[in-house]
């Protein structure tokens, strides 16, 4: 990305009633990649979204090079284009070399939202905060959003396929609170 950054949005919508879930791969973050990223969920007070936002840095040379910038913004909003949640942050390549920040020991990060508002809003708050026991390899918090928008998850991982276990565990623990039931396996 010489010339300029690279700019994502993606734009959910959610009927009442629905039930939709947004879960792509993780982005892989090239050398001198600069990528803004916005998601915008507008989810009826009956929908459930599951949606997930993750990167990770490669550098397919194996020279340790880092990605220029992320910079990532997830807006919540209800039926009427009310805005309940909102969360920005900017993350730079260079925070995740060896040794310049405590940050550099999770190259691979992500963001799990499900916006619910409904009473089971609890329940997924709890199921996933069981399911994302840390290791060595992976960390992950949740908590509740402001105005009773639903559940966010942070997670922090060593690489890719620990980030990808991680958001599968989100997914399942919120699935299996929904629904008393795990979904079932995504082919690849």
């Amino acid at each position: 990305m010489p010339a300029a950054p690279a700019r994502q949005t993606v734009a959910l919508e959610a009927a009442d009633g629905a039930l939709l879930e947004y879960l792509p791969d993780p982005l892989i973050m090239f050398p001198g990649a600069r990528l803004t990223s916005v998601l915008e969920i507008e989810a009826a007070e009956g929908a459930t979204v599951i949606a997930c936002e993750s990167f990770a840095h490669h550098d397919p040379g194996g020279e340790d090079r880092r990605f220029e910038s992320f910079e990532a913004e997830m807006r919540i909003r209800d039926e009427g284009a009310r805005l309940l949640a909102l969360e920005r942050y900017v993350l730079t390549g260079d925070r995740l070399a060896e040794g310049a920040s405590q940050i550099a020991r999770w190259p691979a990060q992500g963001s799990v939202v499900v916006a619910h508002r409904g009473p089971a809003r609890d329940v997924i708050l709890a199921a996933l905060r069981s399911a994302l026991t840390p290791t060595d390899d992976f960390y992950g918090g949740a908590s509740a959003l402001p105005n009773e928008a639903g559940v966010g998850v942070r997670l922090l991982a060593r690489d890719g396929a620990a980030l990808r276990r991680g958001l599968e565990a989100a997914w399942c623990a919120v699935r299996l609170a929904l629904y008393g039931a795990p979904p079932a396996r995504r082919r690849k």
